[in-house]
């Protein structure tokens, strides 16, 4: 049996690391899967990977496209979570925020429900 859990946290009680995990997560794996793509075109040969001016085909392609856009997302991530975190910094002087973390838990037969 399951049951649903609810839990509070507060941005102060939040580390700057979390932020930093859970962008760089979403950028990776959704820019990176782009970068392949550019890089499966470039193979073949379209004109979609362009490296010091020239274009790039064949494997360097591909190679260059996960590069780049692996290169990318951790440039993205780190300013944005940067500016983040001094945004949620500068937010949490002034009023408390909280964040609502649903899930679920197990209970066993003889566990007494709180």
């Amino acid at each position: 049996m399951t049951r649903k859990l609810e839990l509070f946290i507060s941005v102060n009680d939040t580390r700057p690391i979390d932020i930093y995990k859970i962008l760089l997560a979403g950028l990776f794996f959704s820019i990176v899967p782009l970068g392949l793509i550019f890089g499966f075109f470039g193979y073949f040969g379209f004109n979609v990977i362009t490296l010091n001016g020239e274009q790039v085909f064949g494997i360097k392609a591909i190679a260059v496209g996960l590069l780049t856009s692996c290169i990318v997302s951790v440039i993205i991530a780190v300013l944005v979570g940067t500016f983040c975190c001094v945004g949620l910094y500068i937010y949490s002087q002034i009023k408390e925020l909280y964040v609502k973390v649903i899930g679920l838990a197990r209970i066993q037969k003889n566990d007494k429900p709180q």
